[in-house]
């Protein structure tokens, strides 16, 4: 629920790129919230994805939107380019194996204005592990991630 009222509430954003895809399903919710509001969508992961193999998941064609291996090394050159010279502003999804350093890693290469979404947030992410990059970023929608109970946290890149 909270997916959709960013969503909502952020009209202008023009992608999405999320960091670990894990089975898919998150993703293809994603993607589906995407082609709706015609954004484009990348999902990176080391491993493959069954949602791109079910009936929705080939449907909306999200094994297109699938890029398998590490965003960390061969698919680096890749997932910066998309960073740099995708449709802005975007939101970039932080929810792979490692989430304080695929944070602080990408948030400075994001454009003023982009948002970075971390999940986990209070287990795996906190606060303080926003610090090294605390001047770059404001956290957002708290009001609205509380109210239902979210473990996603929403920032944007100042």
């Amino acid at each position: 629920m909270v997916w959709d009222r960013l969503l909502t509430a952020h009209p202008e954003l023009r992608s999405l790129v999320e960091l670990g895809t894990g089975q898919g399903g998150t993703s293809l919710y994603l993607l589906l919230q995407c082609i709706q509001r015609g954004m484009t969508f990348d999902t990176f992961d080391t491993a493959p994805a069954w949602a791109c193999d079910t009936p929705v998941g080939k449907l909306a064609m999200l094994g297109q939107h699938f890029h398998c291996g590490s965003y960390l090394d061969a698919l680096r050159p890749l997932l910066e380019r998309i960073l740099d010279n995708g449709p802005h502003p975007l939101l970039l999804f932080c929810d792979g194996g490692d989430k304080p350093r695929d944070f602080q890693m990408f948030a400075p290469l994001l454009k003023v204005g982009d948002l970075i979404a971390v999940h986990d947030f209070g287990g795996e992410f906190s606060e303080p592990d926003t610090d090294p990059v605390k001047a770059l970023v404001e956290a957002i929608f708290e009001v609205e991630r509380l109210q239902v109970g979210s473990r996603t946290g929403f920032y944007r890149r100042i």
